[in-house]
């Protein structure tokens, strides 16, 4: 009977260690997201990503006391950081890379799901190549939040900027 007890015991306790397991990552081994949210806006933070011709993200505003929502139409600006350069330099998207003969664009269907693209620089020709974030971010932001402002006053394509601004720190 001990005996069936302790085996009962250590099945709870393995089923319990991988489904929490599970919650760390998604379903292409990368970290979960992870989340900062205030009243206006959400840095979501997908850490490292590869990038090969495109990458579908599916973008999820966690639950938070600010009401702030899925079902609300955000801006969605997505920066990363390169891992084949040694900076640590945010980079927006869209942009121009033209050493690499390279343009990184973004695409939206509904809702929060976003696609990012790369494409040769001088034609609409995928770039074939991998490209691999060291850090992908995206920022949410209500465009109420930021509406009006001139980009002497809140520079969109400056992630540090907007980070501050919006009070995304981590």
């Amino acid at each position: 009977m001990k005996t069936k007890s302790f085996l009962l015991n250590i099945i709870i306790l393995s089923l319990f260690i991988s489904c929490s397991n599970e919650d760390d990552f998604n379903s292409n081994g990368q970290s979960a997201q992870e989340s900062v949210v205030t009243e206006d806006a959400a840095l979501i933070v997908l850490g490292a990503n590869d990038l090969t011709d495109s990458l579908t993200l599916d973008i999820v505003i966690p639950e938070n006391e600010y009401g702030l929502s899925n079902a609300e139409p955000l801006l969605l600006l997505p920066f990363y950081k390169s891992a084949d350069i040694e900076s640590e330099t945010w980079f927006p998207v869209p942009n121009l890379q033209i050493e690499k003969n390279l343009k990184v664009y973004y695409s939206r269907s509904n809702g929060l799901e976003l696609v990012i693209i790369a494409e040769k620089f001088d034609s609409p020709t995928p770039y074939g190549n991998k490209l691999e974030f060291k850090e992908l971010n995206i920022i949410a932001v209500k465009p109420s939040s930021i509406s009006g402002l001139t980009r002497s006053e809140l520079d969109t394509r400056n992630y540090q900027e907007m980070v501050d601004f919006l009070g995304l720190n981590q």
